[in-house]
């Protein structure tokens, strides 16, 4: 994919016109909601059983161009990113999905019961991807077979000790670099577990303890419909202990008027682990082969520990956030080939931590930064994409396996989650997530309430990327790129919201191709984002 581009400075030129008519960026979104603290919020007297809906309905439209920065193929053969299918040497690309969320709470009478669920329609499903018949003839749209997609069912009831939770419900944490439950309007995947978890106030502050079912293996039908757990030893199976302080939106709100500064924080410390392992789980090694699928146990001895602090202070003009995590894990026996087994342990320490800053009053000027560090690996590729079963990476590879035993029997890079977003090209669609890197970021925004319903903001943000593992990046330069993100939003006190992004990506060296000497050249993204709440 080799075609004459704008340079890097025609490029910085037209964004600085950007900037100069856009304005200046949005302030840092506030933190995501805890999983604990709000367990049994709307729970109170009432007279009749009661139904609250609520939700949002949101399409995207985006044109990419040269997302794979025309640096030619990793040595695996592959571009960073896809091309055209028709068209190699092609630029562009386009995307444009939709969704319906829905979140449901039935409250009971007395409000000492309530029972939550979410589910979203043609979750992300791509505009014209179910043609129904001749593409050329078609006048409709066929039926997705995953139209809907149930994300969270549970039921919280009030005990006069405090309140408990069974079902698959959210997992969000902190900042959401860790555990985040994807509630925000432009998020794509969500953390949701199978949980029975406790909760109780105590001295300001809500403890909680929490015990996950993780993953169950194969089950045995009943005649009656009832699936029966056929090994528990080969479960995955998590417990959480945690301690929050998190205000409330409402009470934020409050102590905002009275001009109170107010000081949230948070610490979680989790244990997950599984003896045995279950081949029928893993990916198939062997389709080309006329094995058969096997069952056969395999040993595991898997076993991880994370630890996570969280500290909010907020105020009307300044809110600061910083979230520390910490994780360790070991498998006993990393083999996933039934009778292969490897003598030394794969084991793993990863550390993150975000550190961010809003000032500025709801209306008028912003500022904000943010500063985002995930401990690296020196094997080759980012790593974030890991396929289990995957054939690892080569030197120059952005995507792969970090261990590869005996060889390499460590995993070390930390990878916060994907909508954990700091950008819109480098790491959202490059890389997939921030991982062994260090990320800064600043931005400036301006919001206008005197457009009648509505307001609007205009923003800018800015951010400098480097690998912390120089031979993790496809060219073994630390350097990864500068990435600029202007924004414009409109949004009515209805519910309607209509944002539009632009994107540019200033690659440096860490994207270079050093076997055919290509340099990465400059990529960009523009979405139109429109949403309707309710």
């Amino acid at each position: 994919m080799k075609t004459v581009s704008p340079t890097p400075a025609v490029i910085l030129a037209a964004l600085v016109v950007v900037v100069v008519l856009v304005s200046v960026a949005v302030p840092a979104p506030v933190s995501a909601a805890d999983s604990f603290s709000t367990l049994g919020s709307g729970l109170k007297d009432r007279e009749s059983t009661e139904v609250v809906l609520s939700g949002y309905f949101r399409s995207r439209f985006a044109a990419l161009r040269n997302l794979d920065l025309d640096r030619g193929g990793t040595p695996s053969g592959n571009p960073i990113y896809p091309v055209p299918a028709r068209d190699p040497d092609g630029q562009w690309l386009t995307n444009a999905d939709m969704r319906l969320r829905t979140d449901l709470s039935i409250f009971a009478p007395r409000g000492g019961v309530v029972v939550r669920a979410r589910a979203d329609v043609l979750d992300n499903v791509a505009f014209g991807s179910h043609a129904l018949g001749t593409p050329s003839a078609t006048v409709s749209q066929d039926t997705d077979t995953q139209a809907v997609a149930v994300r969270r069912l549970y039921a919280e009831a009030a005990l006069p000790f405090g309140v408990l939770a069974v079902g698959r419900m959210a997992n969000t944490w902190g900042t959401g670099m860790l555990a985040n439950g994807g509630d925000g309007l432009d998020q794509d995947s969500t953390d949701a577990v199978d949980r029975i978890v406790f909760a109780t106030p105590l001295v300001g502050h809500a403890f909680a303890i929490a015990y996950d079912i993780s993953a169950t293996g194969p089950t045995v039908a009943r005649p009656d419909a009832r699936k029966i757990d056929a090994g528990p030893i080969d479960d995955v199976r998590s417990l959480t202990i945690a301690v929050i302080r998190g205000l409330s939106p409402e009470t934020l709100a409050r102590r905002d008027a009275a001009g109170l500064v107010s000081v949230d924080w948070g610490a979680l410390y989790a244990h997950r682990w599984q003896a045995v392992d279950n081949a029928a789980w893993l990916p198939r090694i062997d389709e080309a082969s006329d094995r058969k699928p096997t069952t056969a146990p395999l040993d595991r001895g898997f076993s991880a520990h994370v630890g996570d602090l969280w500290l909010r202070v907020h105020s009307r003009i300044v809110d600061v956030q910083a979230e520390l995590a910490a994780m360790s894990a070991r498998y006993e026996q990393p083999s996933i080939v039934p009778g292969v087994s490897f003598h030394a342990p794969v084991e793993s320490l990863q550390l993150g931590g975000v550190l961010k800053a809003r000032i500025g009053r709801p209306t008028g000027l912003f500022a904000g930064f943010l500063l985002a560090w995930a401990s690296g690996d020196p094997a080759p590729g980012m790593g974030y994409e890991q396929p289990v079963g995957a054939v690892a990476p080569k030197p120059g590879d952005l995507h792969g396996a970090q261990a590869d035993p005996p060889r390499d029997n460590r995993i070390d890079n930390f990878r916060m989650h994907r909508d954990f977003r700091v950008d819109r090209i480098l790491f959202r669609e490059l890389v997939g997530g921030i991982t062994d890197a260090t990320v800064a970021r600043i931005e400036f925004g301006h919001v206008m309430t005197d457009l009648g319903a509505g307001t609007l903001t205009s923003s800018v943000a800015g951010m400098f990327a480097r690998a912390n593992e120089a031979t993790s990046t496809p060219s073994g330069d630390a350097s990864l790129g500068f990435e600029l993100n202007p924004t414009l939003t409109y949004a009515s006190q209805d519910g309607f919201r209509v944002q539009l992004q632009y994107a540019a990506l200033l690659p440096l060296a860490g994207f270079d191709n050093p076997v055919s000497l290509d340099s990465a050249d400059p990529a960009q993204l523009w979405r139109l984002h429109v949403g309707y709440l309710f």
